[in-house]
């Protein structure tokens, strides 16, 4: 296997989008996008995705290798030096970075404006197409991954539960055939989750009013 196909293996490199939705070329290219047109809809080479959990892992490992430490545990407070968990111990840190979602809007300030937006999305262990071009249509997406495809995703405003939709579900595989016929027989597995969010959408980076904290939060679904 070539190393542009196991990258691929891990990242969706295009996008298809149904003529029917008239999306302009020349809109798209004002927007610094590189598209070119298909009888099926638009292709674009700069639209594509990180497998969350293998990137995820790989970054652990580079903190790891590097003389990190990973420890994992809630964090109910920050105070002057040390953040603060929920069992009652405490880190010492110099610096801290708040790269929490929507459970994290209590730890500073700036954090208050959080808005959670629900999403569910189906993922189909081990089956759907392992690689090639993410497809996007008015309804959703599908992004192939390594270990099986990806379909998605609800977007519900001001929601912060994590129960399964049934309705849900059952909009989000009907998308999936209709993008991937073979995954008519297949069995996804549900996922919910709560992206965090500003008022403006725009996310919260930069220095906290706190000292010594900075923020990375308010991603969307940019986030992880």
């Amino acid at each position: 296997m070539s190393a542009s196909k196991g990258l691929s293996a891990m990242i969706g490199r295009a996008i298809s989008i149904p003529s029917s939705a008239r999306i302009s070329i020349k809109a798209l290219a004002a927007q610094g996008a590189c598209t070119d047109a298909t009888r099926e809809g638009l292709f674009t080479p700069d639209d594509w995705r990180l497998e969350p959990r293998l990137a995820l892992a790989a970054m652990r490992r580079g903190l790891i290798d590097r003389g990190g430490v990973v420890v994992q545990a809630r964090v109910d407070r920050l105070e002057p030096g040390a953040l603060i968990l929920a069992g009652g111990d405490s880190l010492a840190a110099d610096a801290v970075i708040l790269a929490c979602g929507f459970g994290g809007k209590t730890l500073c300030p700036e954090l208050a404006i959080l808005e959670p937006i629900k999403g569910q999305l189906l993922r189909f262990d081990g089956q759907g197409p392992h690689d090639g071009p993410i497809l996007r249509a008015q309804a959703g997406y599908l992004a192939p991954g390594r270990d099986g495809a990806v379909v998605g995703a609800t977007m519900e405003p001001g929601r912060d539960d994590l129960d399964i939709d049934p309705e849900a579900t059952l909009r989000l595989k009907a998308e999936a055939v209709r993008l991937a016929p073979n995954l008519a027989w297949a069995t996804p597995r549900p996922l919910s989750g709560i992206r965090a969010t500003s008022p403006g959408g725009l996310p919260l980076v930069g220095p906290s009013v706190q000292s010594g904290v900075w923020l990375a939060a308010g991603a969307r679904r940019k986030g992880w």
